[in-house]
């Protein structure tokens, strides 16, 4: 049994989600505080629709009744809040346009990265198929995919190049879950 140090109740260690930083090697915060806190950061910064996909996805990965009841509770608030469905896509252009400096020096710094990550001697038009690729497969399918680094450009531990060999087309919603970490 432990203390849950969110809600302080007593629960078993499974209700624990791993975690080896810690002593014990479980989380402080049980489960389904640890599902609450994440639907409210995801709330905040993200449109109600995207939301809601979120939430389906991790209520089938769930067993916990706890958290079940949690992200139907989550799903409910923002049913009701029809001026939160408004798309991503449109609160992402609003922000570029408020912040076009700062967008625009993300944009140049990434090209700089990709640039100095490139050697002379990579067959550029093989890179090129890559994206075409990617293109190809949004449009047959109908959802986006990304050209994804396997390993990343600027990584925590290790840096790639950006060469054929080490781009994959994956679907865009796993290339941001992935974000800028390598399995290794």
């Amino acid at each position: 049994m432990k203390q849950c140090s969110k809600c302080r109740a007593e629960k078993p260690g499974t209700s624990f989600p791993p975690n080896k930083r810690m002593r014990d090697k479980l989380d402080s915060w049980c489960k389904a505080c640890r599902a609450l806190a994440r639907m409210a950061r995801y709330e905040k910064n993200r449109a109600a629709e995207n939301a809601r996909a979120w939430v389906l996805r991790k209520a089938r990965m769930h067993e916990d009744a706890d958290v079940r009841a949690a992200i139907a509770e989550s799903k409910a608030r923002t049913a009701c809040r029809p001026e939160a469905r408004r798309s991503a896509r449109l609160a992402g252009s609003r922000y570029a346009k408020a912040n076009r400096s700062k967008v625009t020096a993300h944009t140049a710094r990434y090209r700089a990265r990709k640039f100095n990550a490139t050697p002379a001697w990579v067959d550029l038009q093989e890179i090129g198929s890559v994206y075409a690729e990617a293109s190809r497969l949004t449009r047959e399918t109908g959802t986006a995919h990304h050209v994804d680094h396997i390993v990343p450009l600027r990584g925590r531990n290790v840096c790639g190049l950006h060469v054929p060999w080490n781009l994959q087309v994956i679907p865009a919603v796993e290339n941001r879950r992935k974000g800028n970490r390598h399995n290794s």
